[in-house]
């Protein structure tokens, strides 16, 4: 894929720019009797993704929540009983809701975001939130690396629906075919960003 014509970078928040806090999950499981190592954790975060595109691409009915749905496919994934998984995901959704648990931030994120502004991208966060992102950004020092952050909470659409990358694109100023989008789901970050005409990384 070539970056030629490229003005804008928009990039997903969870599992991209923010990761999960899997440490804060490995003390969970352990007091639910089923120790399971961070690493292992994050391995298994890839089922709740797929889970998602099973969803977006129509291969399962859509779910009641979709964060249960995220949570017991990874904790199963982890190898902890359905039953288990359900009540952990009752712990992640209490203490999510106290400070968002996607806030980890990967070595070279920060180093990453700086280069980018230097060489002229205007740089943003296209994230399916729930009206915190903007928050967690700044908390987590990621803030000033960004023109500006569209959470589709506050915009009242989310991704994959092309209209909140056209929302994007709009106030980037560029056009769709001027940006690309970088996210971790394939049916929501990667099919969405394409449909509504950006170029996408998975």
């Amino acid at each position: 894929m070539t970056l030629s014509g490229i003005k804008a970078v928009f990039l997903d928040a969870g599992n991209t720019l923010v990761h999960l806090d899997h440490e804060f999950l490995a003390t969970l499981t352990a007091a639910a009797g089923h120790p399971v190592p961070a690493e292992r954790l994050m391995e298994a975060e890839y089922a709740g993704r797929q889970a998602l595109d099973r969803v977006h691409t129509g291969r399962a009915p859509p779910p009641e929540d979709f964060g249960v749905l995220y949570f017991v496919a990874l904790f199963t994934m982890a190898g902890i009983p359905e039953r288990v998984a359900r009540h952990l995901f009752t712990r992640v959704r209490a203490a999510d809701r106290e400070a968002s648990l996607w806030h980890v931030v990967l070595p070279g994120t920060v180093d990453v975001l700086r280069e980018l502004r230097r060489r002229g991208y205007r740089v943003a966060v296209v994230s399916n939130a729930d009206g915190r992102v903007a928050d967690t950004m700044a908390r987590v020092g990621i803030a000033p690396h960004l023109s500006f952050v569209v959470d589709s909470y506050v915009v009242g659409v989310e991704k994959p629906d092309p209209r909140i990358f056209h929302l994007a694109v709009e106030r980037a100023g560029v056009a769709p075919g001027e940006a690309v989008h970088v996210g971790d789901t394939y049916s929501v970050d990667y099919l969405g960003a394409r449909v509504a005409g950006l170029l996408a990384l998975l």
